[in-house]
């Protein structure tokens, strides 16, 4: 049945892994099929049809809502949009006054068209299809997203299709015919819009996850197969090591296969396999991780397999190919858990790990690493060694061997410490606590936390290596003062600038207009190149122009306040139009001073600013580009030091304004100071500059130990649910100690996750009312100090926008927050933080929510929960009123800057959480081993020793004084021993007595089958000797020698009764038993149709007994197994001699007609036979043998398969 079942198996492994390859190359065909470049383009034309029809159909209601009643235009749009996902605005007048969100930035209403008919059009914010309309004096357009589009890239603000559209993300979209691979028309046969494709992102290279899950099935399936197969064959029976040699072979190269040759094409060339991410060899993409860490999961689970049960006898060879094979296994898992986190840009706590693939593959990544260890682990320790090796030689070669690795690699030494720690722990483990853990529950809890501790202790090292890494970055960026690419570049624009006759005849103009068009073109024409790194600003000074300075409002000469600045704070650079500022390190600033020939008086002064410091507050990551150089600073702090004395501080560590240098700090190194780290690195003479990044928590290391540990227990439930889901209607059968220990801790862990989730509950809804409070505060705040600084304004139309954003910039420090602030008609007119505006990641209109609320609603403050991408955050409201009944405009805090310290200290106390529950979890499972164990322990006695318990022998009595229930138990276990012992006395003795009187009938028997025939022969010899016989000397001799034969066989009844009945107690000798074997196989070795053979594990077999007892029986063995296989031509015996714990283990098998079932029990008894021939005695005589020595018999057997004896001696020391 077992070779069925394995068959099957093995059938099922080869089945699915052609059902999986099937049906990859099934769906890559109709993929191929139904999403080549002509369907995709067909399929986002046959959408945008049918969006544009019912965005049709919805501009015809909109318009007549404005036809019948003009007066209620809000109140219907926020009903009629309300279930929608358009963009609606209308404007009066060319004034906009309804909009339905402030996430569309449209600058200029003008340029849609409005002639009831459907358009489309590419904004900052991305494409979209709009119907315009006009009603009167009023504008409809309502718009629907095809696809986003950002002037910033990042994990919150990600381009992509809208579903409705399409989803083929490699398509771009633009209104150039020359250039598409497809036009879409509208209604009207006009081009509406054209699509082409990104030649470096083929479609049919795009990432499908599907084809890559189909294909990785395929192939593990199959590699479980070939283990299988390994498993099924004779190879592994002969020698499990090179088994699974074999099988690594062949794993090695259907890698080498799958790689070199890269098959699949199709999945070689898309992006999960095709983009370099990791730095570890044969690894160097996502696809790559996942499949090799794969692979470690199955060869390990394999070495399990292969290696479980297996007793070796380790030759010196062995002894190291077994340890080094260890040491570079942990170093290899833990150099790519170790890479995994140090070669990718994520985070633990960045939002769901469903939602970052990256994130939720390294995941995955982590988890499949901790299996695979933990059946490396289990394998080792539960491996078993005839014998020992030395105490030191396990260290001394990993201890070699890790060296010698670091003489030859770059590996960071770091991870070759690691995989010394690691490894000593575990030979150490082996070595002295092993044996002791005898519960298995108990070994598994003890494992998954070890493998957690490994996990969480390089997951930490890497992140805190990568974050000195990018320190130094930091600092080392920070300290370049100066821009050699820009100097040089300016060098060869400036001649041509100064020659630029367009640009000579902007100076001469006089109007404001064309000192615009002036900085448009300059900007354009000449850096372009940089506007992306500087902020450049033109001022065109003529003669006796005056330059106010706000927002102070100071007025000056424009070209006397240039040239000041030049000759007094600047330093000259290669050019002598060009000049920088010593800005320090926070930022670049250059300024040109150019004069055009024959262009007049008037002069150009460019100023050309790079900051590395965001200005103002709130979340940088929103505006930093993931493909830029940009500097992310959100979680860093630096200083910078001239003569020992701060002179520029950013960040929230809280620097010293005098810096003594001691003999412990050194530049270009790291220290650790009132809980930062701290990377020093000098930039002049006299200066020098810190940056800054607070320690990691000891909760949030501890939370990754927690989050690992959590991630390996629900596997190991899911794992055992599966694998005895069959089983789970007989939980209640189990034994007393297993039912307690699970009922005990599932309760815990049942009410952990219920009172954890309650608390978070409680932590979320009580940090949102906290942060809803604090941001109506710090609005009120802002609101009062606004309404004090503008008491004498009455519109803000009418006021200098400049002087606004200073204003609010310089309040957004004062209150840590970022300020906007709107006009009656919601309209943006100032704001602290116009990067959000400028980079169009907002309307400059109001939330209309907001809008409502304040000027419909009529109320005094209005909160909500608004979104930028993915990012969320809170927003207040509150109205504005200076010196009129109604309010003249809106101010609004987002609450940017402490919307991440919101998340964070949220995490935090998550983090707290979760170490809590799961340090508790695991003192509770120990609990409930050891009280488990405690309760149980007088029931495990009681079962030792009812197992125990024999007639023929003295029982001991148990002791235990404690009057419960368990007392009770053992006191009526004491009687039944008393009354056990009196039952003995008298089977015995009944017993006795029948096996007496039986076997004196079978020696009566025995005597009498040769008397007879004696008798009638002395008989026949008497008539023949009255009757003078005369062929009576021949007869007498005749019957003489027939005498002699039945005396002799009295003799032998006589002597196997003797034999059978003899107890001895002399001391034993030491007795080699293949020299035994070798010499009954001599004996019996003569015939003809019987094959003997003979294995042999070891060279000597020694046992204690006597060498003519052990020879009896191995003969009795012999004879019995050649007279089973009678007249068979193709008879066949078997021998096999192995070490087996301490004891050597005979077997004998034979191929002859078997033991029946109902003679099994029988076989041992004295006397019986199945033959026609024998006494009876030769098995009863070996059980006898083998029980006075200390040994076992046994055997086996089928009818008409053959028996198989197994002798047991114990070993010789």
């Amino acid at each position: 049945m077992g070779k069925v079942t394995n068959k099957s198996v093995l059938f099922f492994f080869l089945a699915t892994s052609i059902l999986f390859l099937f049906s990859y190359y099934l769906t890559q065909y109709f993929h191929n099929q139904h999403h080549t470049l002509e369907s995709e383009f067909v399929s986002l034309s046959e959408c945008v049809d049918f969006q544009s029809v019912k965005l049709l159909n919805g501009g015809v209601e909109v318009r007549n809502f404005i036809e019948t009643s003009p007066n209620d235009i809000w109140k219907k749009l926020d009903f009629f949009f309300s279930q929608s996902t358009y963009f609606c605005f209308v404007t009066h007048n060319d004034s906009v006054i309804y909009w339905n969100s402030n996430k569309v930035a449209i600058d200029n209403f003008r340029e849609l068209i409005s002639d009831n008919n459907i358009h489309a059009v590419n904004l900052p914010s991305g494409w979209y299809l709009y119907y315009g309309s006009k009603v009167g004096n009023y504008n409809i357009y309502i718009l629907d997203l095809i696809k986003t589009g950002f002037l910033v890239n990042n994990e919150f603000l990600t381009p992509g299709f809208n579903p409705a559209f399409s989803s083929c993300n490699d398509i771009d979209l633009t209104f150039n015919v020359g250039i598409a691979d497809y036009v879409i028309y509208n209604n009207n046969d006009q081009v509406l819009l054209c699509a082409t494709i990104d030649s470096n992102n083929a479609l049919h290279n795009s990432d499908n996850y599907v084809l890559f899950l189909l294909f990785f099935l395929s192939y593990v399936f199959l590699l479980l197969f070939l283990l299988q197969l390994i498993k099924m064959s004779e190879l592994y029976k002969r020698e499990p090591l090179f088994g699974f040699t074999v099988f690594i072979l062949l794993v090695i190269i259907m890698r080498f296969l799958v790689t070199f040759l890269s098959i699949p094409t199709e999945l070689k060339s898309s992006s999960i396999f095709a983009n370099n991410i990791f730095n570890i060899p044969f690894t160097k993409s996502l696809g790559d991780l996942i499949i090799n860490t794969t692979l470690l999961i199955i060869c390990s689970v394999g070495l399990f397999r292969f290696f479980r049960k297996i007793t070796t006898t380790p030759s010196p060879s062995k002894i190291i190919l077994l340890y080094t094979s260890l040491w570079i296994y942990i170093l290899v898992i833990v150099y790519v858990l170790y890479h995994t986190i140090f070669d990718q840009n994520i985070s633990f706590f960045s939002g769901s790990i469903f939602k970052n693939f990256e994130l939720f593959i390294s995941v995955l990544i982590i988890v499949g690493l901790n299996i695979s260890f933990y059946y490396v682990i289990v394998t080792y320790l539960n491996s078993n060694q005839n014998k020992k090796e030395p105490f030191f030689v396990s260290y001394i070669i990993t201890f070699v061997g890790v060296f010698v690795i670091y003489l030859i690699s770059d590996t960071p030494i770091i991870l070759l410490t690691t995989t010394l720690v690691i490894t000593f722990s575990i030979l150490l483990i082996k070595q002295l606590l092993w044996k002791y853990f005898s519960d298995s529950f108990l070994n598994h809890l003890f494992l998954l936390v070890f493998l957690a501790a490994i996990s969480s202790f390089v997951i930490i090292n890497a992140y805190q290596l990568k974050n000195e890494d990018y320190q130094k970055h930091i600092a080392k960026t920070l300290a370049i003062a100066n821009d050699s690419l820009f100097e040089n570049s300016y060098v060869n624009i400036i001649d041509v600038i100064k020659n630029d006759e367009r640009l000579k005849q902007m100076l001469i103009a006089e109007t404001v207009t064309t000192d615009e068009l002036l900085e448009v073109y300059i900007k354009s024409e000449y850096f372009s190149d940089f506007l992306n790194k500087y902020t450049i600003q033109i001022t065109i000074c003529g003669e006796d122009e005056l330059l106010e300075i706000q927002p102070e409002g100071d007025v000056y000469g424009c070209a006397d306040y240039f040239n000041t600045l030049i000759e007094e704070i600047t330093i000259p650079v290669i050019d002598s139009t060009l000049f920088r500022f010593n800005s320090g390190t926070e930022s670049i600033y250059y300024i040109s001073r150019i004069t055009l020939n024959n262009a007049g008086n008037r002069k150009l002064f460019i100023e050309f600013a790079s900051s590395h410091v965001p200005e103002g507050l709130g979340y940088p990551e929103l505006l930093i580009d993931k493909h830029s150089n940009e500097l992310n600073l959100s979680e860093y702090s630096f200083a910078k030091y001239t003569d020992n004395r701060l002179t520029y501080k950013f960040g929230d560590f809280a620097y010293n304004t005098y810096f003594t240098v001691n003999k412990s700090f050194k530049f270009d190194s790291f220290f650790d100071y009132t809980g930062y780290r701290h990377f020093a690195i000098s930039i002049s003479p006299d200066g020098f500059l810190i940056v800054s990044k607070e320690n990691t928590r000891l909760t949030m290391k501890l939370v990754v130990f927690s989050a690992i540990f959590i991630l390996l227990a629900l596997i190991s439930i899911i794992v055992y649910l599966l694998m005895y889901a069959r089983k789970a209607v007989h939980l209640f059968r189990l034994n007393f100690k297993t039912r307690l220990q699970t009922f005990v801790i599932a309760t815990l862990t049942l009410t952990f996750v219920l009172v954890a989730v309650s608390t978070l509950v409680y932590i979320e809804d009580n940090s949102r009312d906290d942060l809803e409070k604090q941001l109506t505060e710090k609005t009120n705040s802002v609101l009062i100090e606004l309404q004090h600084k503008l008491s004498p304004i009455t519109n803000f139309k009418s006021e200098d926008p400049d002087f606004l954003h200073q204003l609010l910039r310089k309040f957004s420090l004062v209150f840590f927050s970022d300020i906007n602030l709107y006009d009656n008609s919601g309209y943006l007119i100032a704001t602290s933080r116009p990067e959000i505006f400028e980079k169009n990641l907002l309307s400059s209109f109001i939330n209309p929510l907001a809008y409502k609320a304040i000027f419909t609603d009529n109320k005094l403050n209005f909160i909500t929960e608004e979104k930028i991408g993915s990012l969320k955050y809170y927003s207040a409201y509150v109205p504005i009123n200076l010196n009129n009944d109604r309010p003249i405009g809106i101010v609004n805090l987002p609450y940017f800057a402490r919307q991440t310290e919101f998340t964070r200290s949220y995490y935090i106390m998550l983090s707290y959480l979760i170490n809590i529950y799961v340090i508790i979890g695991i003192i509770g499972a120990l609990i409930a081993i050891t009280f488990s164990r405690y309760l149980t322990r007088p029931l495990v006695l009681l079962q030792k020793s009812l197992a125990t318990i024999r007639i023929d022998e003295h029982n001991e009595k148990i002791d235990w004084n404690k009057k419960d229930e368990i007392g009770t138990l053992i006191k009526e276990y004491n009687l039944m021993v008393d009354k056990l012992e009196q039952s003995t006395y008298l089977l015995k003795h009944s017993e006795r007595e029948s096996a007496w009187r039986e076997i004196a009938m079978q020696i009566a028997h025995e005597i009498k089958n040769p008397l007879t025939p004696m008798k009638l022969n002395i008989q026949y010899l008497e008539k023949s000797f009255k009757n003078k016989d005369p062929d009576f000397d021949s007869k007498i001799n005749s019957i003489s020698q027939s005498l002699i034969t039945q005396i002799d066989a009295l003799d032998n009844v006589a002597e196997m009764f003797s034999n059978f009945a003899e107890t001895r107690f002399s001391d034993f000798e030491k007795v080699n038993l293949k020299t035994i074997i070798d010499s009954s196989v001599n004996l019996f070795d003569k015939k003809n149709n019987v094959v003997i053979s003979i294995t042999y594990t070891d060279a000597d077999l020694f046992t204690l007994g006597f060498e003519k007892d052990i020879l009896r029986a191995f003969n009795n063995i012999l004879k019995n197994a050649i007279q089973s296989i009678e007249n068979s031509e193709n008879g066949e015996i078997k021998i096999t001699a192995k070490r087996d714990s301490n004891f050597i283990t005979i077997e004998v098998s034979d191929n002859g007609k078997g033991v029946s079932e109902e003679m099994k029990s029988k076989i041992f008894q004295p006397y019986f036979t199945t033959k026609t021939s024998g006494t009876g005695l030769g098995l009863a005589i070996v059980k006898n043998i083998m029980n006075e020595i200390g040994g076992k018999v046994s055997f086996e057997s089928n009818t008409g398969q053959g028996t198989t004896f197994s002798l047991m001696f114990p070993e010789s020391s």
